[in-house]
């Protein structure tokens, strides 16, 4: 009996390693998308920064919910692409070419059918209507 406790304590304690590890990721992936997408925001907005009372803290904001947005659009997606999408960026790799990567396993998931047309639109769609009600949501708080 003592043996199925410690079975399972070990089982336990490998997903909560794996859970914690996924969380770290998630925060390196938010923290590197920051970093990368702060200076294109700057760069694309400056005429209406430059009429912020504080425009670092504006653009901290914005990149940060950003960041959340992509996140919880993400979430939608198979955990295979969720991993393509963050991990990398999370171990400091650009983010426009893992973007473009992650696009190249899923065209290669449609053709050699590992996802079907249906559930590829599926997903798009589900993933289309959390980025749109998060960055909506986003807009209010502006």
């Amino acid at each position: 009996m003592n043996k199925k406790y410690i079975i399972l304590a070990s089982i336990l304690s490998a997903i909560f390693t794996h859970i914690a590890h996924a969380e770290t990721n998630t925060e390196k992936y938010k923290k590197a998308y920051v970093e990368q997408i702060t200076p294109v925001l700057k760069k694309q907005f400056s005429k209406a920064l430059a009429t912020e009372e504080n425009p670092n803290a504006k653009l901290k904001f914005v990149a940060e919910g950003m960041a959340n947005c992509q996140i919880e659009t993400l979430s939608v997606y198979p955990k295979k692409y969720q991993d393509a999408s963050i991990n990398p960026v999370a171990e400091g790799r650009d983010l426009s070419e893992t973007s473009k990567k992650v696009n190249e396993i899923m065209k290669a998931d449609l053709e050699n059918g590992t996802i079907s047309r249906e559930d590829f639109m599926s997903m798009l769609e589900a993933a289309t209507e959390r980025y749109t009600n998060c960055t909506k949501a986003l807009e209010k708080q502006l």
